[in-house]
């Protein structure tokens, strides 16, 4: 095992290696615009990685510290320390509660829990936060992107209490399940039970969590705001582009010919 896990390493290292040298080569043999284009995507995708690659330390950890287990018939792991609730692992994610859950709540709301993080597990959502951490600084200086990324991060807990209601899961013990368990956000990308109360009780208790498009209606603004905001960085970026080209004046300035 510690021979596999330093081939990982010296894996990743290399490949780290690789990637910044072909960044590098693409930042200094393009425009200047091509050249900024690169570098933002270069430092996000070296982000993604370091995320990714923490979560998967996180989960490597729980999965060496936990016992294999059961609830109604979904497979968990039982944590020796406090984790409430959580999917984590982005290629084989698992399901993973504290043993203290099942003196809190009774039979039915303890299914409850266990549904909502099954729905994490088969949607690979761990997966999906990775990607939302990644890009969330970069989204919230677009104007409403905070709003947009609490609406997509709530859009993944509703939809996970929508897949516990269609399989029997009762409001009631569902609400009740959310108050006594729910705490504070998940480490590292995991998909916890915890996040965006307000959001799901309202769901929950107002418009239905199985109604469908509930979440995305809130978010219709938003996410038009954000379209509106890539169209103009787009054409920004492009009559820039076509301003420092080659043959221009502004072009032979900016390179020197």
């Amino acid at each position: 095992m510690p021979e596999a896990r330093a081939r990982r390493r010296v894996l990743a290292a290399l490949i780290a290696l690789l990637v910044v040298a072909c960044l590098s080569a693409v930042i200094v043999t393009s425009p200047p615009v091509a050249a900024a284009a690169g570098a933002l995507g270069g430092t996000t995708l070296a982000v993604f990685v370091i995320r990714a690659w923490r979560h998967g330390r996180l989960a490597r950890a729980f999965t060496a510290a936990s016992t294999p287990g059961a609830v109604d018939g979904v497979a968990v792991r039982w944590l020796p320390f406090d984790a409430a609730a959580a999917v984590a692992g982005l290629r084989r994610p698992n399901v993973f509660c504290h043993p203290s859950l099942r003196g809190a709540l009774n039979a039915d709301e303890l299914r409850a829990v266990v549904l909502h993080e099954r729905h994490h597990q088969l949607q690979r959502d761990p997966l999906r936060l990775v990607a939302l951490d990644t890009v969330a600084p970069l989204v919230t200086l677009v104007p409403g992107g905070r709003r947009w990324l609490e609406d997509r991060r709530a859009a993944i807990e509703i939809a996970a209490d929508a897949y516990a209601l269609g399989r029997g899961t009762s409001r009631r013990d569902l609400i009740r399940a959310l108050l006594t368990v729910g705490h504070g956000p998940s480490p590292d990308g995991a998909a916890g039970f915890a996040p965006a109360i307000d959001q799901r009780l309202r769901a929950l208790v107002e418009v239905g969590t199985d109604e469908p498009g509930a979440t995305d209606r809130h978010s219709r603004p938003v996410r038009l705001s954000l379209g509106v905001a890539v169209v103009v960085a787009v054409c920004v970026v492009g009559v820039a582009h076509h301003l420092v080209a080659a043959g221009t004046t502004i072009g032979c300035v900016w390179s020197g010919c």
